[in-house]
C-alpha cells in the first residue's frame, strides 16, 4: 500500500494570560501537513513550453512575483485560535527574499483575497495536473476567480524588498477584521508594482529551511476588564 501522510493535527490555542496582557502568536510552517499556513503563487505567463497559466505551485520551495500583474503570491494563516475579542496590536507578514531579477525598485503591494483558494502541492505546470489555484482556478471544487489572477479587496500593505533578508510588512489592521469576523479569512495576494521588471523569488513553505519559511507573527491581548 502506499505511504500515507501523517495526520495533520488541529490548531492549539495559544496559552491564556490574564486580560491586558501582552500574548505573542507566530504562524510558521514547522513540518509537511502543517496546515496552518498556505502559500503558491499563479501567473498569467503562456509562452513558455506548457503554459505557466495552467500550472499549479503549491509544493514549490519558492513563489514568485513579476511585474504588476504577471505572477501573484496567495498567502493565508490559520486564526482560528485566537479570540474573536482579541485586540491585535501588531501584526508583521515576513517573507525570506532570495533573489531579484530586472531589479527596478522592487516593492510588493498587498491585497486582501475575497475568495478562497486552494494550494495544491504540484511544483511546476510539467507532468502534474493542477490540484490547487492556477491563474483562472481557484482550485478543485472551487469554481473560477471571479477575477483572474486572484480576486482582491482593500490593500493592506506595501513595502520595498531586499534580496537575502527577512522582509516584513505590516498587516495589523488586516489581521484585526479578520479575527473580529468583519473580513472573511481568505487569505492575501502579493504583487509586483513595475512593468517589465522586478522578477522576485521568495521562500515557501516547502522550503528546507524553516526559519526562512513565510510568517505571520501576532502580537495580541484580551481587553482588560472596565
Amino acid at each position: 500500500a502506499p505511504p500515507t501522510a501523517p495526520p495533520t493535527a488541529p490548531p492549539t490555542a495559544p496559552p491564556t494570560a490574564p486580560p491586558g496582557t501582552d500574548q505573542l502568536l507566530r504562524l510558521q510552517r514547522a513540518a509537511p501537513g502543517d496546515a496552518r499556513t498556505a502559500d503558491t503563487f499563479v501567473s498569467r505567463i503562456a509562452s513558455t513550453q506548457v503554459a505557466e497559466s495552467i500550472g499549479n505551485f503549491g509544493g514549490a520551495t519558492t513563489l514568485r512575483t513579476y511585474e504588476t500583474n504577471t505572477r501573484n503570491v496567495l498567502l493565508r494563516f490559520d486564526l482560528s485560535t485566537l479570540p474573536r475579542t482579541a485586540q491585535v496590536v501588531s501584526a508583521q507578514l515576513e517573507v525570506y527574499v532570495d533573489r531579484i531579477d530586472y531589479r527596478s525598485a522592487p516593492s510588493w503591494d498587498l491585497y486582501r483575497l475575497t475568495q478562497s483558494f486552494v494550494e495544491g502541492t504540484c511544483v511546476h505546470q510539467y507532468g502534474c495536473l493542477a490540484n490547487g489555484a492556477t491563474w483562472t482556478s481557484r482550485g478543485p471544487n472551487l469554481g473560477a476567480w471571479a477575477t483572474p489572477g486572484g480576486t482582491v479587496g482593500e490593500r493592506i500593505g506595501r513595502g520595498a524588498l531586499v534580496v537575502g533578508a527577512v522582509n516584513e510588512f505590516d498587516v495589523r489592521d488586516a489581521v484585526q477584521h479578520w479575527v473580529t469576523g468583519d473580513w472573511s479569512n481568505d487569505g492575501l495576494l502579493a504583487r509586483g508594482l513595475s512593468v517589465y521588471a522586478n522578477d522576485v523569488t521568495v521562500r515557501a513553505s516547502e522550503h528546507a529551511d524553516p526559519a526562512t519559511r513565510p510568517a505571520l507573527e501576532i502580537l495580541w491581548r484580551l481587553p482588560a476588564s472596565p
